[in-house]
């Protein structure tokens, strides 16, 4: 079960999501090193906004803001309420030296409109998200992690590669402790830094963006 809730604006734009998901795991080989996972998700979506606490051109009578005049606006919904659905695919390697996941998922297979016009039409896309990653032990203490992601809605699309070195201070039965660094590049965008420190079931982290695109400061 997964809920989502957030709340943004002064229009009070709030988007809440409360989806079920289910998965079913198949092992491919009997030393149990191949398998594939398979996952559909589902649920409902609702948006909402409040149009009272915004203001618009049609509203300055020349000389200052008044609340009287008419917006101008045609907005004919104040929420939508959507269904809503995403499925995945992923393959597994594990042996005694490494991991590989390679998978994939598709989201907003049911395409809703956006729009809050009447009339209006502004579907949302299909996401697609592709991975591949590994955890490769050099040691008994210190892994490589290469990661490679890509997505793609719409005209949009995203690639990232990069990966991560672990080092594994302490476990045992009860207490696992390991700090890691790494870095990224995200295509015609930001190379970034990241660190993380995992106390047992607990990861703190952190990340840094270094701008290589043609983005500059006004």
């Amino acid at each position: 079960v997964s809920v989502y809730y957030d709340k943004a604006g002064d229009s009070k734009l709030t988007t809440f999501k409360f989806d079920f998901a289910l998965s079913y795991s198949v092992k491919l080989s009997y030393d149990n090193k191949h398998s594939i996972s398979m996952g559909l998700q589902g649920g409902l979506k609702n948006i909402t906004i409040d149009y009272s606490a915004l203001r618009f051109d049609n509203q300055y009578n020349g000389t200052a803001y008044d609340a009287d005049l008419s917006n101008g606006e045609s907005f004919g919904y104040d929420k939508l309420l959507a269904a809503t659905a995403s499925s995945g695919l992923a393959y597994f390697y594990v042996d005694q030296k490494k991991v590989i996941v390679a998978g994939m998922g598709v989201y907003n297979l049911i395409s809703s409109n956006q729009s809050f016009f009447t009339g209006g039409a502004s579907p949302l896309d299909k996401r697609m998200n592709s991975y591949v990653g590994a955890e490769i032990a050099l040691n008994d203490k210190q892994l490589i992690m290469p990661t490679l992601f890509f997505s793609k809605q719409g005209k949009l699309q995203e690639t990232i590669m990069g990966g991560k070195f672990k080092q594994i201070l302490f476990y045992d039965n009860r207490y696992y402790r390991t700090l890691s660094a790494g870095i990224f590049w995200r295509n015609r965008d930001a190379l970034f830094v990241t660190g993380n420190i995992e106390l047992n079931d607990i990861n703190f982290g952190i990340s840094y963006d270094l701008n290589v695109s043609g983005l500059r400061r006004a």
